[in-house]
């Protein structure tokens, strides 16, 4: 039996957004089915009283992350049913301008994070943005939509330990539609979803999520709960979809009775038996009217074509700030010691730096690179946090959609896989699946342990992974000036970008340029040694190794240009170009296995845009393709030392 309302206005106010999911989504299957749309459609009929009485609390402030079954979730909070019909027919007035489709709707003018394809994905990005309003100081809540199968997903208890911990501003709604995909609650889960909050010290809430009443009231609860700092809550609401998991689904994975049964507790029909006579039809008339023009003019929008694909996977770059001298001086400090400076720098003229991460605070890092900040920034800004590096990564993202400029450390590379989901399939699309409407400047700080590694599982050289993902920025510095000014210039960046500091490097000296504004401008490529008969070119720690070699072959007589790449995404091809057009040899040096490598990659660009210029084959210097050992006499025989490297250059000349 359905509560009694508030008043007569909150019943019409939640029959019409129902009727606004229910009546968008019919109309989106029927486009569907005509072939004016295309690609996959998945329908959330039968659950709209979960999207209505949520979003009903949420102010326009607030912020909501989503699903692949996202479509009420994003008209309840206030999306655009027209740009919505265009997203879904390809139309470039879409929310991610017709090139991403229904499972990927952002707004920030609605406060919709984004919705995501990706089971459980959106929900550390939730954390993220939860966090950013505890530290920017407002009361805004955010909510992280998600069904039933997420809540098996790693991300799903990551999210809510960090939360917990935090007493995050966070409300988790868990929409228990009956089945993950194809597969019923009873297989997939050990216990009801409200259930998993106690072990997090949480409030954990059930309701009939057919009761849009009574989920406005259990979502009420949790919000304000959340607004007085108490912390987040788990409301799972019990529902039911009408569709299979997408439309056109076979569904022989259920028996009909059982949908037709729960078809018997349509929400919006227990709602309107309270309502006055003949307004659930006057709302259900208006609601038809708006819809049918809203895809009448979508339909007639224009197409998006091939030349759009390539917009809005990076911002325009930040470049240094004009008419400032960079240089007042220089002086020696440590590789390491180059991380607090640019942190510090950064944080003092930024009040929307943050840093996180396992051990940056108390401890100072693991490696003392962020020693100091604590004491000087105190808690609300550096900040431990427990070993949940997808969660990290995902909260750095929400985070840095709601203003702040996060920048967390994830100890060693081998660990980015733990967060690739985020990085790979968030960080780096967000931009473009949001039509260019949300920037994400976060900055991942990653030690590369190559030449002083722990083992197999901490010193991997991983950045060719990352390197071939379009939407991020990869830096390796190979150097303590490198290193602070490329730093600096990360934080400042509007996109995500991946910092990997070189581990064999730490106690390194070098000459720093004096004063805040020394940035080093991502994407530019630098030669530490002119040459004229062979150019070598490495990044991070295999630069210190390939000048040696180049110091060895001059004394042959052999004139080695050393290129310092520093940045592989994006990759300074000009300055590749340039020194191969000088010398005429090309040496790649990385500590990165061979195959599928950033090397090959240089190779090929030599082999398209200069092959003119060639008078020998390229040639690689990289481990084998094995795993890093432990033993240190071992890992000198893995890594490409100086000598090896020189033979290299050798053979090249012959």
């Amino acid at each position: 039996m359905t509560t009694t309302a508030e008043t007569d206005g909150t019943e019409a106010r939640l029959y019409r957004t129902m009727a606004l999911i229910r009546g968008f989504e019919t109309e989106a299957a029927r486009l569907l089915r005509s072939g004016a749309l295309t690609g996959n459609l998945h329908l959330s009929l039968g659950q709209e009283a979960v999207a209505a009485g949520v979003c009903d609390v949420l102010t326009p402030a607030d912020t909501i992350t989503t699903t692949h079954r996202g479509h009420g979730h994003c008209l309840a909070k206030g999306g655009d049913p027209r740009r919505m019909f265009a997203e879904l027919a390809g139309r470039r007035t879409g929310y991610c301008k017709g090139r991403a489709g229904s499972m990927h709707i952002a707004d920030p003018g609605s406060g919709i994070l984004g919705a995501t394809a990706i089971v459980g994905g959106g929900l550390p990005i939730a954390v993220g943005a939860a966090w950013s309003a505890q530290v920017r100081g407002v009361a805004d809540v955010a909510v992280a939509f998600f069904g039933d199968g997420a809540v098996a997903e790693g991300a799903f208890h990551e999210s809510l330990n960090l939360a917990a911990l935090w007493r995050l501003p966070v409300v988790f709604v868990c929409e228990n539609n009956q089945y993950a995909e194809l597969l019923p609650v009873g297989m997939h889960l050990a216990a009801d979803p409200y259930r998993y909050a106690e072990p997090y010290g949480i409030p954990g809430v059930r309701v009939d999520g057919n009761d849009v009443v009574a989920v406005r009231a259990a979502a009420d609860e949790a919000v304000r709960r959340a607004r007085r700092g108490e912390g987040p809550t788990l409301l799972e609401a019990v529902t039911y979809r009408w569709s299979g998991h997408y439309e056109g689904d076979p569904e022989r994975y259920r028996d009909r009775a059982e949908v037709e049964e729960w078809k018997g507790r349509d929400p919006l029909v227990r709602l309107r038996a309270g309502m006055a006579e003949g307004l659930a039809e006057q709302i259900d008339e208006e609601v038809r009217r708006s819809l049918d023009d809203a895809a009448a003019v979508a339909l007639d929008d224009p197409v998006a074509g091939p030349e759009d694909v390539p917009d809005d996977v990076y911002a325009e770059p930040v470049a240094p700030p004009a008419g400032v001298s960079v240089v007042s001086g220089v002086r020696t400090i440590k590789y390491r010691e180059a991380v607090a400076e640019a942190l510090a720098e950064e944080m003092a003229r930024d009040k929307s730096v943050v840093v996180f991460g396992e051990d940056v605070a108390r401890a100072g890092g693991t490696f003392l690179a962020t020693r100091g900040l604590l004491d000087r920034f105190g808690e609300t800004r550096v900040r431990d946090t427990p070993i949940s590096e997808g969660a990290l990564v995902g909260a750095a993202i929400g985070a840095a959609m709601t203003g702040l400029r996060p920048v967390v450390e994830i100890m060693f590379a081998d660990f980015l896989t733990l967060a690739a989901d985020q990085l790979v399939n968030h960080a780096a699309k967000m931009r473009s699946v949001s039509g260019g409407a949300f920037d994400v400047p976060m900055v991942v700080r990653v030690i590369g342990a190559a030449g002083r590694a722990a083992g197999p599982q901490h010193g991997q050289s991983l950045e060719g992974w990352f390197a071939g993902v379009p939407g991020l920025k990869v830096v390796a510095p190979s150097s303590p000036a490198d290193l602070k000014g490329l730093l600096k210039a990360a934080v400042r960046d509007p996109d995500p970008v991946i910092v990997l500091e070189s581990l064999a490097l730490w106690g390194d000296r070098g000459e720093v340029p004096e004063g805040d504004d020394h940035l080093v401008p991502i994407g530019r490529a630098a030669v530490t040694r002119p040459g004229a008969d062979v150019t070598l070119v490495a990044w991070g720690g295999a630069h210190a190794r390939a000048s040696q070699a180049a110091e060895a072959l001059a004394e042959d007589g052999i004139d080695a240009e050393v290129v310092d790449l520093r940045s592989l995404l994006p990759l300074d091809a000009d300055a590749v170009l340039a020194s191969l057009r000088r010398t005429g040899r090309l040496v790649v040096v990385h500590d990165a296995v061979a195959p599928f490598g950033p090397g090959a990659e240089i190779a090929a660009l030599a082999a398209e845009a200069g092959p003119r210029w060639l008078k020998a084959p390229v040639r690689r210097v990289t481990p084998p393709f094995a795993h890093v050992p432990l033993p240190e006499p071992l890992q000198r025989t893995y890594y490409p030392q100086a000598e090896e490297i020189a033979a290299a250059v050798r053979e090249v000349l012959s």
